[in-house]
């Protein structure tokens, strides 16, 4: 969780409560809103904090199958390295049958040797 998310959060949280508690200290008063309630205040927090800790649990699952697929996918990449390298070395690194299992052949070392041109000065 982010710090400023979670700083957020508990803000929120902060501001809830103190909004209920106001809200119980007044409610009483003969003009006070019948809209606003102590109960639907702390009802809001209580939901959030619910939806929270879903969202806290969801995360924490979400990484630890993140590790379990990053484990997976180095494993196979390790695995997929490997026969790639079998490959090559059984049909050689420059044969251009190893197209054929998606692989680019290696170039040829070295290239044509330039002709060197006499110094016309």
């Amino acid at each position: 969780m982010a710090t400023e998310d979670l700083k957020l959060y508990n803000e929120m949280l902060g501001r809830l409560e103190n909004l209920a508690n106001g809200v119980a200290k007044h409610s009483n008063d003969q003009t006070f809103p019948p809209s606003i309630t102590e109960t639907k205040i702390r009802l809001d927090k209580t939901n959030l904090m619910q939806k929270r800790k879903d969202y806290d649990d969801a995360d924490r699952i979400a990484k630890s199958k993140f590790a379990e697929y990053n484990s997976l996918f180095n494993e196979i990449d390790n695995n997929f390295s490997g026969i790639s390298g079998m490959l090559y070395n059984f049909h050689g690194k420059q044969n251009p049958l190893v197209e054929d299992y998606g692989l680019m052949p290696y170039k040829k070392p070295g290239g044509p040797k330039k002709k060197k041109e006499a110094n016309p000065e």
